[in-house]
């Protein structure tokens, strides 16, 4: 085989490799920008939730120190 002859088969196999490496990166892309956007609708979703939570929490605090076993327990809060 000449020099030329092998210049010729090492182009051509980088030539391939370059489209496969080239394919695979938009394949990993694709799935990537995918899953960051089910993670952002996730979140959101999250984000949503905690706000309902939030306020049910402090309701249900509002309603332990409303009640009468709480205050026999802990008794009433001083006011200065």
């Amino acid at each position: 085989m000449d020099t030329l002859e092998k210049a010729n088969i090492f182009f051509f196999i980088t030539s391939i490799a370059v489209v496969v490496v080239t394919v695979a990166v938009a394949v990993v892309s694709l799935y990537a920008v995918k899953a960051l956007e089910q993670a952002r609708r996730a979140l959101k979703e999250v984000e949503e939730h905690v706000g309902e939570t939030t306020d049910d929490v402090k309701d249900l605090l509002l309603d332990l120190r409303e009640s009468t076993a709480y205050r026999f327990l802990f008794g009433r809060k001083r006011k200065r």
